[in-house]
């Protein structure tokens, strides 16, 4: 009765004292924890850790009681922890699967934790339950929106459109533009995403000034003669390769020893000589 009349001060202390009599009971507990959890929605936030100090040693005392699971949901809910929330909800739902308020909060919790598509498969099971109701074709449409399923989005934004109840349609009809814009961004996004190659193979920098030089050419016609290719050692010291022309009339290479001692390169005019 204190509790009904909203007096919350003297009814947690007609829990107490029970509570000082028969500790493990898990219906004090479970009623030690609503109040706790009215008064700190009412009054002081605090006593929110009360609360679901009192929720849990009701399931600590009896594992079965699913509406202690689902208070605890709804406390997590009232301090936007939707991530506990949604556990505390699995939790009573593996006990409860009909209640069609807990599938609710069920849904809004995986929503907003980031799981839209959690909350579409409560969802389903909700609109077994009650498929016409608002709460469930405007959260149905939210959630379709979120999931980019334009399909699904449509048929339940024009179900809720025929209720007379449908005040804030304008609202909801803003919050499926702004899925519908955030799924075409990242789809623009996708198509401008740069193609993944790998990286090249770093060239090795002798110093600021030097580049890598050139490997020389090799000619078919001499190679085919059976010249031998230029001397690494005097490519190394910068010994120019063969002319193509002299290489075709059969001039020899110029010798490795010659181009060690210093010997300079022949002429390009007495090349073509």
């Amino acid at each position: 009765m204190a509790v009904e009349n909203g007096q919350l001060d003297e009814a947690s202390s007609l829990i107490n004292a029970a509570l000082k009599l028969d500790v493990e009971n898990p219906s004090l507990q479970f009623l030690n924890g609503f109040i706790y959890h009215l008064n700190g929605l009412e009054k002081n936030k605090s006593l929110f850790a009360m609360a679901e100090q009192g929720y849990k040693l009701s399931i600590k005392f009896d594992p079965s009681n699913w509406l202690a699971h689902f208070q605890l949901g709804l406390l997590y809910l009232d301090q936007k922890n939707f991530e506990s929330a949604k556990l505390a909800f699995a939790e009573a739902l593996i006990l409860n699967n009909n209640s069609a308020d807990l599938l609710y909060n069920a849904a809004v919790a995986a929503y907003y934790s980031g799981s839209p598509e959690e909350a579409a498969g409560f969802l389903y099971r909700l609109r077994s339950l009650e498929p016409e109701s608002k709460r469930v074709l405007k959260s149905s449409t939210i959630v379709s929106a979120a999931l980019g399923n334009q399909e699904a989005t449509h048929l339940f934004l024009n179900k809720y459109s025929q209720r007379k109840d449908a005040g804030d349609l304008l609202h909801l009809k803003a919050r499926v533009e702004q899925w519908g814009s955030t799924h075409r961004y990242a789809h623009q996004a996708s198509l401008r995403l740069p193609s993944i190659n790998p990286k090249p193979a770093q060239k090795i920098q002798a110093g600021p000034d030097i580049t890598p030089a050139p490997l020389p050419p090799v000619d078919s016609a001499a190679a085919a003669q059976g010249a031998p290719p230029p001397s690494p050692d005097a490519a190394a010291q910068g010994a120019p390769p063969p002319s193509p022309d002299a290489a075709a009339q059969g001039a020899p290479p110029p010798s490795p020893d010659a181009a060690a001692q210093g010997a300079p390169p022949p002429s390009p005019d007495a090349a073509a000589q």
